[in-house]
């Protein structure tokens, strides 16, 4: 696996589960995951973690395109609902993006990007670190971006896992 000096680094929160392989009832305050009553095989944290027959793992990462469109590490973090903390919960590197679209009830077009990999690692138990989140974040949050390093306390963090 290609390592960059200066990688763009993108924080991505998802649900809530003590593994996302499928089987783990997908927990969290997403309006999606409420819409879903959190069932792992419609939502799509619920396998980001399972290789598919490529050995690829897929993970969604929000609404709207994915820019740059260069070496990009996704960490992804989730609220745990026993510790009432958010913790980071697995990390995706030299990701891909693909994008479908969603057309809601009022008719509404959107664009879902989801990251794509083969070089990934996800944290489980106590291996999961905490993290400060603050209130009022959107789902994802650019750390370090085109060689500028946004959130330093994040980018830490991120470098610590690697």
């Amino acid at each position: 696996m290609k390592r960059v000096a200066q990688p763009n680094v993108l924080f991505v929160n998802i649900g809530w589960a003590p593994k996302y392989d499928g089987q783990q009832q997908i927990q969290g305050g997403h309006k999606d995951i409420k819409n879903q009553s959190g069932n792992p095989s419609k939502l799509g944290e619920g396998k980001a973690f399972i290789p598919d027959s490529n050995g690829q793992v897929r993970c969604v990462v929000g609404r709207c395109k994915v820019y740059p469109d260069s070496y990009i590490d996704v960490v992804f973090i989730a609220r745990n609902p026993d510790k009432k903390r958010y913790e980071i919960v697995g990390i995706y590197f030299d990701c891909q993006f693909v994008y479908s679209s969603w057309t809601n009830r009022q008719g509404n077009t959107a664009i879902w990007a989801d990251a794509i990999t083969t070089h990934f690692r996800e944290l489980l138990g106590d291996q999961r670190p905490s993290i400060v989140w603050p209130h009022g974040w959107s789902m994802r949050r650019w750390v370090s971006k085109r060689g500028h390093v946004r959130y330093p306390q994040l980018f830490h963090q991120y470098v610590a896992l690697i």
